[in-house]
């Protein structure tokens, strides 16, 4: 073999190694072609995420004027705007920014670079020249040294949740108006414990409670609702989701009991359930109800009573007459004589009887003239004086100047010894009775809670008591003829109180607690032209 010239095993072994380069070139090749069409799944999967999905994501500068150095393409579906116009002009962001918010912006980003991350809510210019709510949240990017390389962020559009929150807001101010000015009382009380969270300025004026005395409470422990029936109006509301006229009450800070209707339904707050509650107070109303009803009674036993006085009167008449004559027949006969006297005495008892009856019907006859009060009280002081025990003190606050009135003395002195032998009566042992007169103007608003007043001027005559008092029944129906507490009746004494004062165009009053004594107020029309009193006179 000549020198140079290669063996057949090494042309062998270089053909098998050039065969194995061949192999691994083949190899490398094919890893390659993987990569790279991993690589370019990889950027059509990312470029599908950036394009597709609703937040832009976008990369500033950290310093400057933070211009932006990307933006994905679906910012055109965002704002309008091409995603080469923020990276062409550094300022294109922060002057699309509404000028209410860029300031507001600039002072917040410091955060950023304190704490590495940072989101705000502005408006941005949409390319259609509006503006649109967007949400930024961006995040700090440092090198391995700490310093600032680059600011990372992304934007979505909030503007349909932005005005959801503004209705919802809108709504909730309208919601508290409401809840505020409403003529109702409301509470909103938490369904599980009945405690309140809100209350409404009607439902302290009713209840005289606070609005901090009242929230964080519940409705047990203000003296709303409790036990049973706060069960009752649970398990309907778990039932049915409401409550309707409810018959309730309610008692006051003072110990007042209010009745009305509750009204209650169901609400969420904040995924919660709370009870949304109305209380129509209907007291006031029935109270005025129940003081029509009364005077209606008053005026139909007064109408009765007229009938039975004048069928009566007409009776006695026959029975007078004929024992005047039975006295003309047999003069001088002592036996008849000791008959028909205690028959006479009878009679004329009955007849004044008669007489009480009309007053209270009012149908009796007046003979009224100008008078004070005040005067017609210190006159006949000594009378009053005379029927009281010597126990009880009788005390008068008279001003010398009242207004005066048209009344008949004889029948307003019944009235005020029917009305001080009552209280008198109502003493037991030592006691205080006090009597006082004076100007009142009784206005349209006052005048409207009693049927029978009317507004005006009036000269009241009160006399109040330190007495036993009387429950509700009792005053109520003391007026009424022949009612009495005592065992025996007592015949008309304030009912016929009731006719005088009514037949004076007068109206009578009566306050009393049992324990605390009574107040009786009448109050009869002041004769025009006369000024307040502004002297006293007292006893």
């Amino acid at each position: 073999m000549e020198n140079g010239e290669k063996t057949r095993e090494q042309l062998v072994d270089e053909i098998r190694e050039v065969r194995n380069r061949l192999a691994r070139l083949q190899v490398v090749e094919a890893e390659r072609n993987r990569v790279e069409e991993a690589l370019i799944q990889t950027q059509l999967r990312l470029h599908y995420l950036l394009s597709s999905s609703p937040a832009v994501i976008y990369t500033a500068k950290p310093f400057g004027d933070y211009g932006t150095t990307f933006v994905s393409e679906n910012v055109i579906s965002q704002l309008g705007h091409e995603d080469h116009e923020f990276i062409q002009d550094p300022r294109f962001w922060l002057d699309h920014v509404h000028p209410e918010d860029a300031h507001r912006i600039l002072t917040e980003l410091p955060r950023l670079f304190e704490q590495g991350y940072h989101a705000h809510e502005y408006r941005f210019r949409h390319k259609d020249g509006t503006y649109r709510w967007m949400r930024d949240e961006m995040r700090l990017i440092r090198d391995p040294e700490g310093s600032p390389v680059e600011i990372v962020g992304f934007w979505v559009e909030i503007t349909e949740r932005k005005g959801v929150e503004e209705a919802l807001r809108e709504s909730e101010v309208k919601f508290r108006t409401q809840f505020h000015l409403s003529p109702q009382a409301i509470a909103i009380t938490e369904m599980q414990t009945g405690r309140l969270v809100d209350v409404n300025d009607k439902l302290c004026e009713l209840s005289r409670f606070t609005r901090e005395e009242l929230i964080g409470r519940t409705t047990n422990e203000v003296g709303f609702i409790s036990g049973e029936r706060r069960e009752q109006i649970v398990r309907e509301l778990e039932s049915s989701g409401e409550v309707r006229d409810f018959q309730s009450r309610i008692k006051a800070k003072d110990g007042t009991m209010l009745t009305g209707l509750l009204f209650a339904r169901l609400i969420q707050i904040k995924g919660n359930p709370y009870v949304l509650t109305v209380f129509v107070d209907l007291t006031e109303r029935r109270r005025l109800r129940a003081q029509l009803e009364q005077a209606r009674k008053m005026e139909a036993i007064a109408t009765l009573a007229a009938g039975i006085a004048h069928e009566f009167n007409n009776a006695l008449t026959g029975v007078l007459g004929n024992l005047d004559l039975l006295e003309l027949v047999l003069p001088g006969n002592d036996q008849a004589g000791n008959y028909l006297k205690p028959i006479k005495s009878s009679a004329f008892r009955m007849a004044k009887l008669t007489s009480q009856l009309l007053a209270y019907a009012r149908e009796g006859k007046y003979q009224t003239r100008t008078l004070s009060l005040s005067d017609f009280v210190e006159d006949i002081l000594p009378v009053l004086r005379h029927g009281i025990d010597s126990a009880i003190r009788l005390e008068t606050d008279l001003p010398l100047h009242v207004s005066p009135v048209e009344a008949d003395p004889t029948q307003m002195q019944m009235v005020l010894s029917a009305v001080v032998a009552n209280a008198a009566e109502a003493i037991e042992g030592r006691g205080r009775i006090r009597i006082s007169t004076g100007n009142e103007e009784i206005s349209e608003e006052t005048a409207q809670q009693y049927p029978e007043l009317t507004s005006g001027s009036y000269v009241c005559l009160r006399v109040d008591d330190d007495g036993i008092g009387m429950d509700e029944e009792t005053r109520a129906r003391m007026f009424e003829p022949f009612f009495t507490t005592k065992f025996h009746g007592r015949g008309l004494g304030m009912a016929a109180v009731y006719g005088i004062v009514r037949n004076h165009n007068g109206w009578i009053g009566v306050d009393s607690e049992l324990g605390k004594g009574t107040v009786v107020r009448i109050y009869l029309p002041a004769a025009d032209g006369h000024d307040a009193a502004v002297e006293h006179r007292s006893t």
